[in-house]
């Protein structure tokens, strides 16, 4: 379980987002990796694994409730917004539905990733 909050948490950070390597995702990862001290990142690459591990858990909707809300500041204000508090309950729902399946489904790859 805490390895499922630590990879929501990194998620979270960097901003990644839904469906297909949306559009959503690769805009809010963009931004912020463009912040000072940020990491780099792939973020296509990031993006298309993340979704197929929502699909894979039927979580996507829950991912893309949370990344939508991630992306919602104007650009210029990624670096200061603090999406980890004003989209906390669409974030905990995510973990919540990844938690859900990884509870039916211990052996599946999603869920292998992120075993302790």
């Amino acid at each position: 379980m805490n390895r499922i909050l630590l990879l929501a948490s990194f998620v979270f950070a960097v901003a990644l987002a839904a469906a297909g390597c949306s559009s959503t995702c690769t805009h809010a990862c963009e931004q912020q990796i463009k912040c000072e001290g940020a990491a780099p990142q792939a973020c296509s690459y990031k993006c298309e694994s993340l979704e197929h591990d929502a699909d894979q858990a039927s979580c996507s909707s829950a991912f893309q409730t949370w990344q939508t809300c991630i992306d919602t500041p104007a650009d210029a204000a990624y670096c200061t917004d603090m999406p980890e508090t004003r989209c906390s309950t669409q974030h905990d729902a995510y973990v919540v539905c990844l938690q859900a399946f990884c509870a039916a489904h211990p052996g599946d790859a999603v869920c292998a990733a992120l075993a302790p």
